[in-house]
């Protein structure tokens, strides 16, 4: 007994056509489309975890010692400005009331200044100052490019490019707004160096190197150089005892005695009002 022969399948049938082979055809072509679209993932896979499509600012982020909470949340959408010198940059920051949140600091090829813009966001800081230093310019490598065929069926061709990049060392400060409970007197001091201690016959003391506008030091009179000795005949040379005397004499007007230029002066100062924290102890 013979075996029944297979039907043989029909021939495709498109558009009222009758075109022997062209199934077979389109669907040979599928597979490879298939196949392509496979290879464009895997692609978009590998660029997706490539460093160089990562945000730097947020990947080298560092928070400094400041919480937070400590900082007023910017609602306005962050200003980013180049600066040629951080620290002069820093110190009018600081006069304004400003502190920093973080910092980022990497090097590599010039980083997209609207990926600081959109990690900014994220912590609410209201203004990035960003630095860029030219190191070397890098060259001698290779890059893959795999692109569609055009005018084709999902073909993929490609080749090998050099590499040339010019690498610098980057920094981004973010900064923002301080509660005004947290400016306290509103200077910033530094300890005595060696030198400003043998000046004066003793190491207790602040150099101040910044004065926040519109704060009680500010409005007793201190400037940038002078050296704080004490604040209501207390020593202020360490942050704990400025707290103190903030605790002990706020919403007093005290004296602060000052070294300016070689000579003493005595200067009066609002104490401010105690922190909320405080008040409740």
């Amino acid at each position: 007994m013979s075996k029944a022969r297979p039907k043989a399948a029909a021939p495709c049938d498109y558009a009222g056509l009758r075109t022997p082979g062209l199934g077979r055809r389109l669907r040979s072509r599928g597979r490879i489309m298939k196949r392509n679209v496979h290879i464009l993932l895997a692609s978009l896979a590998l660029l997706a975890v490539n460093p160089a499509y990562s945000n730097e600012f947020k990947d080298f982020f560092q928070y400094k010692d400041r919480k937070l909470s400590d900082f007023i949340a910017s609602k306005s959408p962050p200003k980013i400005y180049r600066s040629d010198d951080l620290g002069a940059d820093e110190r009018h920051l600081l006069e304004d009331g400003y502190d920093i949140i973080g910092f980022s600091s990497f090097n590599g090829p010039q980083a997209d200044q609207k990926n600081a813009i959109k990690f900014a966001k994220t912590i609410h800081s209201e203004i990035v100052i960003v630095k860029y230093r030219f190191v070397e310019t890098v060259s001698g490598g290779t890059q893959v490019v795999m692109m569609p065929v055009i005018g084709g069926y999902g073909g993929m061709i490609g080749g090998a490019h050099p590499v040339s990049f010019d690498r610098y060392e980057q920094t981004a400060l973010f900064f923002a707004k301080l509660k005004p409970e947290k400016i306290s007197f509103g200077f910033l001091g530094l300890p005595l160096t060696t030198q400003q201690a043998a000046a004066i016959g003793s190491g207790k003391g602040l150099s101040i190197e910044v004065i926040v506008r519109g704060r009680p030091a500010f409005d007793a009179g201190l400037l940038k150089g002078d050296i704080i000795l004490t604040i209501a005949g207390k020593d202020v040379s360490t942050s704990e005892r400025i707290r103190q005397v903030r605790s002990d004499f706020a919403s007093q007007t005290v004296p602060v005695e000052i070294i300016r230029e070689g000579k003493p002066q005595t200067l009066q100062i609002a104490v401010p009002a105690a922190p909320a924290s405080d008040a409740k102890r």
